[in-house]
């Protein structure tokens, strides 16, 4: 199973696509559990004939990356990488060193606010996997971790060709260190998924891995694929509704779905890589990027460094747009002008949109 440690993905649901009662035009998905989440792919009611074949190709590629990427695992390369920190590099074929590398992208791009060392320090306060604590861990513990994180401390180079059968090496450079990629995987595998699918020949399908989602082509003639978007503070109801672009992305990160209470207080289990702490202040972020994995890896970053360092980021993410909702209430939507040509707002929520300039 992929650790979730620095996305908890809002629901983003495929809306129904009816006319009248004309009922047969609801999308075609068939749906599964896979890397401690769910699965799902979606063609136009048209297509359905085709469906099956694009499922046991999901199936089968995501059932690869969760063995390859787990780190609950002892056999898994990624568990290999871990135990090695501090000592040696170790070798890992394409899908592993290519997660990485897309992992250490995105880091660097969000300036660290979005980092894959950050799973210590996820662990010290309780989740994957990790005990939850009875009392918030002090400074110094914090601090004593993150000594020990880092991203420029991972070192990826392609491996000499003797090297084979690994065709990446991959180094942690401090004892002690672990690489977490749940924060860029489950993108990462839709869209490797989504281009083996469209290899196939499909032109209309939708890809959803745990609201990791890239769509390609209509969900008919004269319909978009539309996403509903989960109100962070309460999942029975959507904010607004959201049409992706033929080849698009979008992911959600939340507050609301994974916390800890300490002494009445909760935390959340999206943690800032630069204080060690859990992010307070933020209820849900929502990105369309033009892929999955930049989407996936920037709702986490921009979750932590929240809105108003999220202005200075995104020149260097053409395309990428944003929602923000601050964890106040009433709530208010801060969206980019790009977000907001593809996002309409549910009536109750029309007053509450303000423009991020």
């Amino acid at each position: 199973m992929i650790p979730r440690s620095a996305i908890a993905p809002l629901l983003l649901l495929p809306m129904p696509l009816l006319s009248g009662c004309r009922e047969y035009l609801r999308p075609a998905t068939r749906e599964w559990a896979v890397m401690g989440t769910f699965a799902a792919v979606s063609v136009p009611y048209g297509d359905s004939a085709k469906l099956d074949r694009y499922v046991l190709e999901a199936r089968q590629f995501f059932a690869r990356v969760n063995h390859t990427l787990t780190v609950y695992s002892p056999s898994s390369e990624l568990a290999a990488v871990n135990r090695a920190a501090g000592s040696e590099a170790v070798r890992v074929g394409n899908l592993t060193g290519e997660a990485i590398a897309a992992a250490l992208k995105y880091a660097g791009l969000s300036d660290g606010y979005f980092d894959p060392t950050v799973a210590p320090l996820v662990q010290k306060w309780g989740f994957n996997d990790g005990t939850a604590p009875s009392s918030a861990p002090s400074p110094h513990e914090i601090e004593a971790i993150l000594g020990r994180t880092g991203f420029a401390q991972v070192r990826l180079s392609p491996a000499r060709e003797q090297d084979r059968p690994g065709n990446w090496q991959v180094e942690l450079a401090l004892p002690g260190m672990s690489l977490d990629l749940g924060g860029v995987a489950k993108g990462f595998a839709v869209d490797r998924c989504f281009e083996r699918i469209r290899n196939m020949g499909a032109s209309d399908v939708m890809v959803n891995l745990g609201g990791n989602i890239r769509c390609s082509g209509t969900a008919r003639p004269d319909r978009p694929w539309r996403i509903g978007v989960r109100n962070p503070f309460d999942n029975s109801q959507m904010l607004g509704v959201l049409e992706i672009p033929d080849g698009w992305s979008v992911a959600s990160s939340g507050n609301y779905e994974r916390y800890i209470m300490i002494d009445g207080k909760r935390y959340t289990h999206i943690i800032n890589p630069r204080t060690g702490y859990p992010v307070a202040g933020m209820a849900g972020v929502t990105v369309t990027a033009a892929t999955a994995v930049e989407a996936d890896a920037m709702s986490t970053a921009f979750f932590v460094m929240g809105p108003d360092e999220a202005q200075r980021i995104l020149p260097r993410l053409p395309g990428c747009q944003v929602l923000f909702v601050k964890d106040e209430q009433p709530p208010v939507l801060w969206i980019t002008p790009g977000f907001g040509r593809l996002f309409k707002a549910e009536p109750e929520f029309a007053e509450s949109v303000r423009l991020l300039h």
